[in-house]
């Protein structure tokens, strides 16, 4: 009993099939996973970040949520987070880097209250967020705010974000 080659032929046949299957689910999978924000660290209600849980270093605001079931942010494309709520950081943490996502157009006061460690804040947004001066000086460690080149200019117009010029560094 042994294999001729004709079952030889189709054995590799089958194992290819397979394989490429294999492979073309894995670059689904790591392409969605490149577009989707994790946002299950954040409470979300309506677009503002309310709150955020996690106690890390280095955190990016979410782009885009759906709820689940239980009223949880999820991986989603269905809204857009396009408001940093007051007193989002109000848990002790220990952000050091903090970029704020494209949607974001509103930043309220007190929205940096508890980032006594950060010192690098980039904006992704072509539009400079509505804040207050109060609230960038707020920020007393804070070093630099990196930009995009294409944006520069938008943020040294608007009237609070151009107080930081000398902060401000492109990406």
């Amino acid at each position: 009993m042994g294999f001729n080659m004709s079952d030889k032929k189709q054995f590799l046949l089958v194992v290819c099939v397979f394989a490429l299957v294999a492979i073309i689910v894995g670059w689904i999978y790591i392409g969605s996973n490149n577009e989707v924000d994790n946002v299950t660290n954040f409470t979300i209600i309506d677009g503002k970040i309310e709150s955020y849980d996690a106690h890390e270093s280095i955190v990016e605001l979410p782009y885009i949520y759906k709820l689940d079931s239980n009223g949880r942010a999820i991986f989603g494309y269905d809204k857009k987070v396009e408001v940093l709520g007051a007193k989002a950081f109000s848990e002790s943490n220990i952000i050091d880097r903090l970029a704020i996502s494209i949607n974001i157009n509103i930043i309220e006061d007190n929205a940096f209250d508890n980032l006594e460690d950060l010192e690098i804040l980039i904006l992704r947004g072509s539009n400079p967020p509505v804040i207050s001066a109060s609230e960038i000086q707020s920020l007393t460690n804070l070093q630099t705010i990196y930009i995009y080149k294409d944006y520069k200019q938008n943020y040294l117009a608007d009237s609070v974000w151009s107080l930081f010029a000398d902060k401000i560094e492109i990406i």
